[in-house]
């Protein structure tokens, strides 16, 4: 009675960020709307390819791209990140300081600040802050049946409406040489897993898998 309301309805589906792999489906939204940009302080080899075709590449100063290294839209390689050479990075984003190491393939991902890979394969995951995975890494990111990945939370199964997922990580995660990982894995912050290992359940933080 003493002030003026106004209600708004809304007729578009609100976007949720209940879980992790949510954020995919965020970062396309948002860099869909953004135009290339590459900034003067970062360096590009001159035989690296950025490829605007599906979407915009936006480059952040400090970046580095290596020597026959491709980037293809949309993707946000932020700032210092390194991309080393004849790497392919697609559809991700790279936050402050990661790193993707020479031959290394990134689909789909998002790397927090200062997460690495080294030589493997990377698709459709999250990688934690200053997690590190070491050369030789294979994710696995589809069913054999290409049914949607179920993730396993909280002792529930929970459908994440995705034909493709790999892992999500916590902050801190160390994995060894030539791990192997099946499609929807969790791995708990400062948990480490141990070189030549095939992971294929959740792993608690703080924990360490050796065999």
């Amino acid at each position: 009675k003493r002030e003026q309301v106004i209600w708004i309805k809304n007729t578009q589906k609100a976007e949720s960020l209940k879980y992790p792999w949510h954020l995919f489906r965020l970062f396309q939204q948002s860099i869909e709307k953004e135009k290339t940009s590459i900034s003067k302080n970062a360096q590009i080899a001159k035989t690296a390819v950025i490829d605007k075709t599906y979407g915009p590449v936006i480059i952040d100063s400090g970046a580095r791209v290596g020597d026959f290294a491709k980037i293809s839209g949309p993707c946000y390689i932020g700032k210092d990140v390194l991309v080393g050479d004849y790497a392919f990075v697609r559809g991700s984003s790279l936050e402050a300081g990661s790193i993707v190491g020479a031959n290394s393939e990134v689909v789909r991902s998002i790397l927090f600040e200062k997460a690495s890979i080294h030589y493997g394969y990377l698709g459709d995951s999250i990688l934690g802050s200053e997690t590190q995975v070491g050369a030789g890494i294979i994710t696995a990111n589809k069913r054999f049946d290409r049914k949607n990945i179920r993730v396993r939370i909280k002792n529930k199964t929970v459908d994440t409406e995705l034909k493709a997922l790999g892992i999500i990580t916590g902050h801190n995660v160390q994995i060894g040489i030539r791990a192997n990982t099946m499609p929807g894995i969790l791995l708990g912050e400062n948990s480490t897993i141990y070189p030549g290992l095939t992971v294929d359940k959740n792993i608690t933080e703080n924990e360490i898998i050796k065999k």
